[in-house]
């Protein structure tokens, strides 16, 4: 089965409808070996069905979230972009002089506590965690800390 069989499936088991955008898009975040910006899936989508919007690309990409297949990882007030999330956990740390970006290693926060924890009438599900500070650049430069 291919990735994007497995994609489908799990869509299915998540109980969304298979559309053809939807499948357009998961394949093309699936071919990308960066993070696409929802921009960028919309240019690629009309190569094939030129009706789709861009709310549509966007309700697409947030329900791919939902499920787990996409992580959103947005970029200091310069929109989000989105990437396969493979089954994995990732937190990022941003620059905020030049918007540069590295995955950080490890989680601060302690899943065991959080998992399954009721705040505010919602239980907790899951988490995202943005870091911000310097790059090393930034900082030789004396890029102010904003």
């Amino acid at each position: 089965m291919s990735k994007l069989e497995e994609l489908i499936e799990a869509m299915r088991v998540g109980g969304q409808r298979i559309t053809p955008q939807k499948r357009l898009i998961a394949d093309y975040v699936l071919q990308k070996k960066c993070a696409v910006t929802a921009q960028e899936v919309l240019e690629h989508v009309h190569l094939r069905l030129p009706a789709v919007s861009l709310d549509t690309v966007y309700r697409n990409l947030n329900a791919l979230c939902v499920l787990g297949v996409l992580c959103r990882v947005d970029k200091l007030g310069k929109g989000s972009e989105y990437e396969f999330a493979a089954g994995r956990h990732v937190h990022y740390i941003t620059c905020t002089g030049c918007g540069k970006r590295k995955v950080f290693d490890g989680c601060a926060v302690d899943h065991r506590i959080l998992e399954g924890r009721k705040v505010g009438g919602f239980r907790i599900t899951g988490h995202k965690l943005d870091l911000y500070g310097l790059c090393g650049s930034c900082s030789k430069k004396g890029v102010k800390v904003q």
